[in-house]
């Protein structure tokens, strides 16, 4: 979509985040990834990356959103969210079948400064291959 002024875009994404934005809440960085990965490893593999020129200290809104499916019934994938290498969320892992992808987002409020790297990781908790694809994250404030 197109929007005239930033104000509206912000304001359809926190409708379809379920989210509030804060009184300040303008979208001060996002990053996207739209293709898909896979992954059949226990290790964290990082579907996006937001790097932040340096923030001035206060509160900021984080917003992550992704789709997450698996290779067939009965297998698990992990989602979680690290900022500067600490992870913010861990979710119950995903149980999902095949081809059929479920939307994932969450949305935390931070006190950060400075340069602030977010990402999105996942995983695979059991057999077979777990699959991640159009994920965002966001910085609001």
């Amino acid at each position: 979509w197109v929007y005239e002024l930033e104000e509206m875009r912000d304001e359809d994404i926190a409708v379809l985040i379920g989210a509030t934005l804060p009184s300040t809440g303008l979208i001060k960085y996002s990053a996207e990834n739209l293709n898909q990965l896979n992954t059949t490893g226990t290790t964290w593999v990082t579907h996006s990356t937001l790097t932040t020129p340096s923030l001035i200290s206060k509160s900021y809104s984080i917003s992550w959103g992704c789709e997450v499916t698996n290779s067939s019934a009965n297998r698990w994938t992990g989602l979680r969210g690290r900022v500067n290498g600490v992870v913010c969320f861990d979710i119950e892992p995903v149980s999902r079948r095949g081809g059929r992808f479920q939307a994932q987002t969450f949305f935390k409020n931070l006190s950060l400064s400075g340069v602030v790297v977010i990402d999105l990781q996942f995983n695979n908790t059991t057999t077979g291959t777990s699959i991640v694809r159009n994920s965002q994250l966001q910085i609001i404030g």
